[in-house]
């Protein structure tokens, strides 16, 4: 008998995880009335088809390579790759092994096949991201926001704003920012609320790189300008490298769209700008720590090139400290 492996995956935490039960009963009950043995059973959840770094795609590769399996039974084409390229080389790499691909919906696969349907994927999964951001644009005109930040509820409405304030999570933020005026760290701020057993955005226990964030990708709470009655979609596109799958983050200015909602604001501005201003001021002082060169104020003509006979250390312990040095 043949053996089978069964892959599945679902994109989006939008989507219900049932998702992979569903296709591994439709994969099992197509290998039972086929006679093939099921051997393995490989699943990704909430990641993408364009993601070749998926952790259930990685060992289903390794097991072709051991040649334990003989054939790969997916729903569709799309489950295992929204990438023409992507399919094409996965084909080639079961050719390799003499492994079959089979399509739940489209049948036994062959190199035309791939080709035609993996285009079609990603032309699918292109068009579906462009009209969702298209989407996004225009939604925020008409007061409907698609953020799940904390410090806001959803509201069940037909028209106008869907989002209000949630009172318990905005005081938090407001604790949040008060904090970081007064000089805390992002860690430190954490700290504190996990031994006031608050619970975490997501649940669990608080870090600081929820709070502290990414600034460069409008991440985390310190950076989200909603508090401040400011919101903004579509700042921030994805794409992944060919051959690692490794995520790459891109400013898309241009398709930005913006929206004011003061009735949304929870941070009054003058807290908002002291914060911001520990916060940049902490992020010099950072920059300055791991290139103690930048952080000089003036430079010589021998500046970073003398270096002391005994303890081999650089002049700028010494301009750091004279009476030490």
């Amino acid at each position: 008998m043949k053996r089978a492996a069964i892959y599945t995956r679902y994109s989006s935490s939008l989507q219900k995880e049932t998702s992979i039960e569903d296709q591994i009963a439709m994969g099992q009950r197509y290998c039972a009335a086929h006679g093939l043995t099921v051997v393995a059973i490989f699943s990704d959840k909430e990641l993408s088809g364009r993601n070749t770094r998926r952790p259930g795609l990685i060992e289903m590769k390794a097991a072709l390579q051991r040649r334990e399996i003989d054939i790969v039974i997916v729903e569709a084409l799309d489950r295992l790759t929204r990438r023409l390229a992507d399919a094409l080389n996965f084909y080639d790499a079961a050719q390799f092994q003499g492994v079959e691909l089979y399509s739940l919906t489209e049948g036994p696969q062959d190199f035309f096949k791939v080709l035609l349907v993996g285009f079609g994927a990603q032309q699918f999964s292109q068009t579906i991201a462009d009209h969702t951001r298209r989407g996004m644009r225009g939604a925020i005109t008409r007061g409907r926001l698609h953020t799940s930040a904390y410090g806001y509820r959803k509201v069940d409405v037909a028209e106008g704003l869907n989002r209000k304030i949630d009172p318990d999570e905005a005081e938090v933020v407001r604790r949040i920012f008060r904090e970081t005026a007064e000089g805390r760290s992002a860690q430190k701020i954490a700290i504190g609320l996990n031994g006031d057993r608050i619970p975490a955005p997501k649940g669990g226990t608080w870090d600081g790189s929820t709070i502290r964030g990414n600034k460069a990708r409008h991440e985390g709470i310190l950076n989200n300008r909603l508090y401040i009655g400011e919101a903004s979609v579509c700042k921030i596109g994805r794409r992944y490298h060919p051959d690692t799958g490794e995520r790459a983050y891109f400013a898309t200015d241009g398709d930005t769209a913006k929206g004011t909602f003061e009735e949304l604001r929870i941070i009054p501005q003058d807290l908002w700008d002291v914060a911001q201003a520990e916060i940049a001021k902490r992020s010099a002082r950072a920059t300055a720590a791991d290139n103690p060169h930048k952080a000089r104020r003036s430079k010589h003509l021998l500046t970073g090139l003398l270096v002391c006979g005994e303890c081999n250390q650089c002049e700028a312990a010494w301009k750091s400290d004279p009476v030490a040095g």
